[in-house]
Parts: structure tokens; sequence; C-alpha cells
């Protein structure tokens, strides 16, 4: 008899803990992930400043487009996306031009994706890394070692 309400009670602990105990644990989570992806949304400026981008969020992905620069042709003209390798886009304004491109956030809290440099006309993988303020933005070939990294600093209001 008392082994059948030690089973009992051992059954009720099981049911409480998957019903009440995980769900909590899987909500916190949850607000963590969300706490986490809004600390990378916001404007950043490259560590020479003479440029800046801006980190938003559209769907379940991270983009960033460019937003301000220092840099002009010789003629004091916004610079084009010259070296893109699509013909039908190098007469357009990197102003507006999305660099940072399908971004998602991983389980170790860094954010995977491509970027784009217009400078080139190259794609790269990319990670990007938070510490604070600052973020720590790895472009490379195949492995993160093989790669150049460029720090930039979110902009205060």
């Amino acid at each position: 008899m008392k082994r059948q309400l030690h089973l009992s009670l051992g059954s009720l602990l099981l049911v409480y803990l998957l019903f009440f105990i995980v769900p909590i644990t899987h909500a916190s989570d949850d607000e963590e992930r969300v706490a986490l992806e809004s600390q990378y949304l916001g404007v950043w400026m490259g560590d020479n400043g003479k440029e800046r981008f801006e980190i938003y969020k559209k769907e379940d992905k991270y983009f960033g487009k460019i937003i301000w620069t220092s840099y002009d042709d010789l003629n004091g003209n916004g610079l084009l996306d010259s070296k893109n390798p699509d013909p039908s886009k190098r007469n357009r304004s990197i102003i507006g031009l999305d660099i940072l491109l399908d971004f998602e956030l991983n389980k170790n809290g860094t954010l995977s994706g491509r970027v784009y440099d217009p400078g080139s006309g190259n794609t790269y993988k990319c990670k990007i890394k938070l510490e604070g303020d600052r973020a720590e933005v790895r472009g490379y070939i195949l492995i993160p070692l093989l790669g150049r990294t460029e720090v930039a600093y979110r902009v205060k209001d």
C-alpha cells in the first residue's frame, strides 16, 4: 500500500514538473532571447567614425544598412555601389544599402549571416559578437580564422 502511494506521489511530482516548471523555463528562455536580440538592434558606428549602419529585424532575420558615411567620390558626390557584380546595381547609392544580410541569432548569443562589402563587390560569411556597446564584426571566406574583424560602437541617442 505504501509503495502505491509513493508511486502516485512520484507521478504527481512528474506531472507538476512537466506542466509547471518546464513551461516557466521556456518562458524565461524566450524572454532572455528577446532581450539579447534587442541588444543588436539600433545604430552603430565603425571604429574609424566614418560610417554608420543600422541593424534591424525583418521577420525572423537581422539586416544592417548603411545610413551615413563621410566618404565621397572625387567630385564630392555620395558613393555608389560601383563594384557590385550585378551591373544593373552599380549606379545605386550605398546610403540605404543593406550590407548585413540574413543574420540569425545563434544559441551562443552571436549573430551569423553574410556581409556585403561595397568597396570590393564581394559578399562574405560573417559573425557578430557583442560586448556591451561594442560589436566585433568578423567577415571571412571559409572559416572565421581566415577573415578580418572590424569593430563598431553603439551610437547613443
